[in-house]
Protein backbone atom coordinates (compact mmCIF):
# COMPACT_ATOMS: atom_id res chain seq x y z
CA UNK A 1 0.00 0.00 0.00
CA UNK A 2 3.12 2.79 1.14
CA UNK A 3 4.38 1.69 -2.94
CA UNK A 4 0.42 2.45 -4.11
CA UNK A 5 0.32 5.91 -2.44
CA UNK A 6 4.20 6.79 -3.06
CA UNK A 7 4.48 5.69 -6.29
CA UNK A 8 0.24 6.50 -8.06
CA UNK A 9 1.86 5.16 -11.77
CA UNK A 10 2.44 1.18 -9.93
CA UNK A 11 -0.44 -0.83 -11.04
CA UNK A 12 -1.10 -2.27 -6.92
CA UNK A 13 -2.45 -6.05 -7.35
CA UNK A 14 -3.41 -6.77 -3.64
CA UNK A 15 -3.46 -10.97 -3.10
CA UNK A 16 -5.18 -11.50 -0.03
CA UNK A 17 -2.45 -12.86 2.30
CA UNK A 18 0.99 -13.93 1.72
CA UNK A 19 0.40 -16.63 -1.15
CA UNK A 20 4.19 -17.40 -1.97
CA UNK A 21 6.90 -15.89 -4.80
CA UNK A 22 4.71 -17.65 -7.19
CA UNK A 23 1.60 -17.18 -6.99
CA UNK A 24 2.52 -13.12 -6.72
CA UNK A 25 4.25 -13.64 -9.92
CA UNK A 26 1.36 -15.02 -11.54
CA UNK A 27 -1.37 -12.50 -10.92
CA UNK A 28 1.28 -9.96 -11.92
CA UNK A 29 1.71 -12.02 -15.17
CA UNK A 30 -1.93 -12.25 -16.34
CA UNK A 31 -2.07 -8.40 -15.52
CA UNK A 32 0.64 -7.19 -17.49
CA UNK A 33 0.46 -5.27 -20.76
CA UNK A 34 3.83 -5.27 -22.19
CA UNK A 35 5.55 -8.50 -24.13
CA UNK A 36 8.29 -8.34 -21.63
CA UNK A 37 7.91 -9.55 -18.04
CA UNK A 38 11.40 -8.88 -15.56
CA UNK A 39 10.88 -10.41 -12.24
CA UNK A 40 13.10 -9.40 -9.64
CA UNK A 41 13.29 -10.06 -5.95
CA UNK A 42 12.72 -7.56 -2.63
CA UNK A 43 16.54 -8.08 -1.91
CA UNK A 44 18.20 -6.94 -5.58
CA UNK A 45 19.72 -4.03 -7.25
CA UNK A 46 20.64 -3.20 -10.54
CA UNK A 47 23.36 -1.03 -11.95
CA UNK A 48 22.42 2.50 -12.95
CA UNK A 49 22.75 1.30 -16.88
CA UNK A 50 21.02 -2.50 -16.23
CA UNK A 51 18.07 -1.46 -18.51
CA UNK A 52 20.02 0.49 -20.99
CA UNK A 53 22.63 -2.44 -21.57
CA UNK A 54 19.72 -4.52 -21.94
CA UNK A 55 17.76 -2.78 -24.25
CA UNK A 56 20.98 -2.81 -26.02
CA UNK A 57 22.23 -6.67 -25.85
CA UNK A 58 18.74 -7.28 -27.21
CA UNK A 59 18.62 -5.64 -29.88
CA UNK A 60 15.46 -3.43 -28.30
CA UNK A 61 14.25 -6.36 -26.30
CA UNK A 62 13.58 -8.60 -29.10
CA UNK A 63 13.99 -11.99 -27.88
CA UNK A 64 11.94 -15.11 -27.19
CA UNK A 65 11.93 -17.18 -23.91
CA UNK A 66 14.03 -17.06 -21.46
CA UNK A 67 16.64 -13.93 -20.81
CA UNK A 68 19.20 -15.02 -18.08
CA UNK A 69 22.16 -12.80 -16.48
CA UNK A 70 24.56 -12.89 -13.98
CA UNK A 71 24.00 -11.93 -10.16
CA UNK A 72 26.68 -10.36 -7.87
CA UNK A 73 26.82 -10.51 -3.95
CA UNK A 74 25.70 -7.55 -2.23
CA UNK A 75 28.76 -7.90 -0.02
CA UNK A 76 32.08 -8.44 -2.28
CA UNK A 77 30.73 -7.78 -5.52
CA UNK A 78 31.93 -11.09 -6.74
CA UNK A 79 30.42 -12.33 -9.89
CA UNK A 80 28.57 -15.50 -9.23
CA UNK A 81 28.43 -18.25 -12.05
CA UNK A 82 25.02 -19.42 -13.34
CA UNK A 83 23.33 -21.89 -11.74
CA UNK A 84 23.53 -25.50 -12.48
CA UNK A 85 21.09 -28.08 -11.44
CA UNK A 86 21.73 -32.29 -10.26
CA UNK A 87 19.70 -35.15 -11.30
CA UNK A 88 17.65 -34.80 -7.90
CA UNK A 89 17.07 -31.29 -8.89
CA UNK A 90 18.82 -29.69 -6.28
CA UNK A 91 20.89 -25.92 -7.14
CA UNK A 92 24.45 -26.19 -7.35
CA UNK A 93 27.21 -23.79 -8.59
CA UNK A 94 28.56 -26.68 -10.63
CA UNK A 95 32.12 -25.48 -12.35
CA UNK A 96 31.21 -26.37 -15.98
CA UNK A 97 29.72 -23.98 -18.39
CA UNK A 98 27.55 -26.76 -19.81
CA UNK A 99 25.99 -27.48 -16.68
CA UNK A 100 24.05 -24.56 -16.54
CA UNK A 101 20.11 -25.14 -16.00
CA UNK A 102 18.07 -22.20 -14.72
CA UNK A 103 18.21 -19.18 -12.90
CA UNK A 104 17.04 -17.71 -9.68
CA UNK A 105 14.16 -15.88 -9.90
CA UNK A 106 15.82 -12.82 -9.13
CA UNK A 107 17.86 -12.46 -11.99
CA UNK A 108 15.83 -13.46 -15.68
CA UNK A 109 13.67 -11.77 -18.16
CA UNK A 110 11.03 -14.02 -19.95
CA UNK A 111 8.35 -12.93 -22.63
CA UNK A 112 4.51 -13.29 -21.60
CA UNK A 113 3.31 -15.22 -23.89
CA UNK A 114 5.54 -18.12 -22.81
CA UNK A 115 5.63 -17.69 -19.65
CA UNK A 116 1.87 -17.79 -19.75
CA UNK A 117 2.23 -20.77 -21.87
CA UNK A 118 3.82 -23.00 -19.08
CA UNK A 119 0.90 -22.14 -16.54
CA UNK A 120 3.85 -20.00 -14.94
CA UNK A 121 5.06 -20.50 -11.45
CA UNK A 122 3.75 -23.68 -9.51
CA UNK A 123 1.98 -21.58 -6.98
CA UNK A 124 1.80 -24.93 -4.51
CA UNK A 125 5.45 -24.92 -4.19
CA UNK A 126 5.02 -21.47 -2.30
CA UNK A 127 8.49 -20.38 -1.80
CA UNK A 128 12.26 -22.10 -3.28
CA UNK A 129 12.65 -24.13 -6.04
CA UNK A 130 10.29 -22.99 -7.74
CA UNK A 131 12.39 -21.15 -10.28
CA UNK A 132 13.89 -24.94 -10.79
CA UNK A 133 10.76 -26.05 -11.43
CA UNK A 134 10.05 -23.30 -13.88
CA UNK A 135 12.98 -23.33 -15.97
CA UNK A 136 13.23 -27.36 -16.28
CA UNK A 137 9.14 -27.08 -17.10
CA UNK A 138 10.98 -24.45 -20.32
CA UNK A 139 13.61 -26.59 -21.56
CA UNK A 140 10.73 -30.10 -21.48
CA UNK A 141 8.51 -27.90 -23.61
CA UNK A 142 11.36 -26.42 -25.80
CA UNK A 143 11.49 -23.36 -24.76
CA UNK A 144 14.34 -20.64 -25.73
CA UNK A 145 16.76 -20.01 -22.36
CA UNK A 146 19.26 -17.05 -23.45
CA UNK A 147 22.17 -17.06 -21.01
CA UNK A 148 24.08 -13.42 -21.26
CA UNK A 149 27.63 -12.72 -19.85
CA UNK A 150 27.51 -9.09 -19.75
CA UNK A 151 24.47 -8.58 -17.34
CA UNK A 152 24.19 -8.70 -13.87
CA UNK A 153 22.81 -7.34 -10.65
CA UNK A 154 23.50 -7.36 -7.24
CA UNK A 155 21.58 -9.92 -4.87
CA UNK A 156 21.57 -10.09 -1.62
CA UNK A 157 19.88 -13.59 -0.90
CA UNK A 158 17.97 -14.45 2.35
CA UNK A 159 16.28 -11.73 2.91
CA UNK A 160 12.62 -13.39 2.97
CA UNK A 161 13.64 -16.38 4.81
CA UNK A 162 16.99 -17.05 7.09
CA UNK A 163 19.76 -18.38 6.24
CA UNK A 164 20.80 -20.59 3.18
CA UNK A 165 23.28 -17.88 1.63
CA UNK A 166 27.03 -18.45 2.37
CA UNK A 167 28.63 -14.72 3.63
CA UNK A 168 32.51 -16.05 3.35
CA UNK A 169 33.65 -15.47 6.93
CA UNK A 170 31.30 -17.55 8.69
CA UNK A 171 30.24 -21.50 8.66
CA UNK A 172 27.34 -21.70 5.89
CA UNK A 173 24.21 -21.70 7.75
CA UNK A 174 20.57 -23.01 6.86
CA UNK A 175 17.18 -23.34 8.56
CA UNK A 176 15.46 -26.56 9.27
CA UNK A 177 11.92 -24.78 7.42
CA UNK A 178 14.85 -24.37 4.75
CA UNK A 179 15.23 -27.84 4.61
CA UNK A 180 11.69 -28.57 4.75
CA UNK A 181 10.72 -26.44 1.75
CA UNK A 182 13.46 -27.14 -0.03
CA UNK A 183 13.44 -31.20 0.37
CA UNK A 184 9.28 -30.92 0.28
CA UNK A 185 9.70 -28.89 -3.53
CA UNK A 186 12.74 -30.62 -4.84
CA UNK A 187 10.21 -34.05 -4.55
CA UNK A 188 7.44 -32.52 -6.43
CA UNK A 189 9.50 -31.33 -9.03
CA UNK A 190 11.25 -34.86 -9.85
CA UNK A 191 7.09 -36.00 -9.88
CA UNK A 192 5.89 -33.55 -12.34
CA UNK A 193 9.07 -32.95 -14.68
CA UNK A 194 10.82 -36.39 -15.22
CA UNK A 195 9.05 -39.44 -17.52
CA UNK A 196 8.71 -42.49 -16.16
CA UNK A 197 11.45 -44.31 -16.86
CA UNK A 198 13.83 -41.76 -15.17
CA UNK A 199 11.17 -40.69 -12.42
CA UNK A 200 11.10 -44.30 -10.85
CA UNK A 201 15.03 -45.31 -10.12
CA UNK A 202 15.62 -41.58 -9.40
CA UNK A 203 13.12 -40.46 -6.83
CA UNK A 204 14.04 -44.10 -5.35
CA UNK A 205 17.67 -43.08 -5.42
CA UNK A 206 16.66 -40.03 -4.10
CA UNK A 207 14.66 -41.42 -0.87
CA UNK A 208 17.84 -43.96 0.25
CA UNK A 209 20.21 -40.38 0.00
CA UNK A 210 17.99 -38.22 2.39
CA UNK A 211 17.52 -41.08 4.94
CA UNK A 212 20.84 -40.98 5.21
CA UNK A 213 21.46 -37.22 4.98
CA UNK A 214 18.48 -36.57 7.34
CA UNK A 215 20.29 -39.22 10.05
CA UNK A 216 23.48 -37.64 9.34
CA UNK A 217 22.62 -33.34 9.77
CA UNK A 218 20.94 -34.23 13.01
CA UNK A 219 23.78 -36.09 14.72
CA UNK A 220 26.63 -33.69 13.28
CA UNK A 221 24.06 -30.43 14.06
CA UNK A 222 22.74 -31.65 17.09
CA UNK A 223 19.36 -30.29 15.92
CA UNK A 224 16.86 -33.04 15.41
CA UNK A 225 13.76 -30.73 14.01
CA UNK A 226 15.81 -31.79 10.85
CA UNK A 227 14.01 -35.27 11.40
CA UNK A 228 10.91 -33.32 11.53
CA UNK A 229 11.27 -31.27 8.51
CA UNK A 230 12.50 -34.00 6.11
CA UNK A 231 9.40 -36.60 6.83
CA UNK A 232 7.42 -33.66 6.96
CA UNK A 233 8.23 -32.81 3.28
CA UNK A 234 7.63 -36.64 2.79
CA UNK A 235 4.33 -36.60 3.73
CA UNK A 236 3.27 -33.11 2.08
CA UNK A 237 3.88 -34.82 -1.18
CA UNK A 238 1.87 -38.08 -0.23
CA UNK A 239 -1.01 -35.88 1.09
CA UNK A 240 -0.86 -33.66 -2.30
CA UNK A 241 0.03 -36.56 -4.87
CA UNK A 242 -3.13 -35.98 -6.82
CA UNK A 243 -2.75 -32.71 -7.44
CA UNK A 244 1.04 -33.28 -8.48
CA UNK A 245 0.09 -35.54 -10.35
CA UNK A 246 -2.31 -33.08 -12.50
CA UNK A 247 0.22 -31.05 -12.82
CA UNK A 248 2.27 -34.07 -13.93
CA UNK A 249 0.10 -35.03 -16.84
CA UNK A 250 -0.33 -31.19 -18.18
CA UNK A 251 3.52 -30.91 -18.67
CA UNK A 252 4.12 -34.02 -19.74
CA UNK A 253 1.45 -34.42 -22.52
CA UNK A 254 2.81 -30.82 -23.25
CA UNK A 255 6.76 -32.57 -23.63
CA UNK A 256 8.89 -31.33 -27.06
CA UNK A 257 12.36 -32.61 -24.93
CA UNK A 258 13.48 -35.59 -24.16
CA UNK A 259 14.57 -36.43 -20.74
CA UNK A 260 17.70 -38.13 -22.33
CA UNK A 261 18.58 -34.77 -23.88
CA UNK A 262 17.83 -32.84 -20.77
CA UNK A 263 19.36 -34.40 -18.18
CA UNK A 264 22.71 -33.74 -20.60
CA UNK A 265 22.70 -30.57 -19.16
CA UNK A 266 21.84 -31.57 -15.50
CA UNK A 267 25.52 -31.76 -13.29
CA UNK A 268 26.15 -35.25 -13.04
CA UNK A 269 26.80 -35.44 -9.83
CA UNK A 270 25.38 -35.09 -6.17
CA UNK A 271 24.73 -31.60 -6.00
CA UNK A 272 24.78 -31.10 -2.09
CA UNK A 273 27.95 -33.14 -1.69
CA UNK A 274 29.87 -30.38 -4.10
CA UNK A 275 28.49 -27.77 -2.19
CA UNK A 276 29.90 -29.25 1.16
CA UNK A 277 33.23 -29.77 -0.57
CA UNK A 278 33.32 -26.39 -1.37
CA UNK A 279 31.95 -24.22 1.64
CA UNK A 280 31.65 -27.30 4.79
CA UNK A 281 28.81 -28.56 6.32
CA UNK A 282 26.33 -26.60 7.33
CA UNK A 283 24.92 -24.96 10.38
CA UNK A 284 21.21 -26.04 11.34
CA UNK A 285 19.71 -22.60 13.00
Amino acid sequence: QMVAQKYPQVTWLPTGGDKGYGYAHNLSARNAQGRILYLNANDTRMPHDFFQKIYLETNGLNFDGFLVYKQRTFADLEALAHFGVDFLGFPCLSPKASDRFYSEGSNYMVDRESFLKMGGYDSDLYLFYEDIDLFWRARVLGIPITFNENLFIYHKGGATVSGGHFRGEEQYKTTSLRRYLNERNAIRNMIKNYSMPYLLPILSLYLLLSMFEMIFLAVISRNFRVIKSYIGAWFWNVFHLPNTLVFRRTVQSARKVSDQEIVKLMYKGYGKLLTVRKIGLPKII
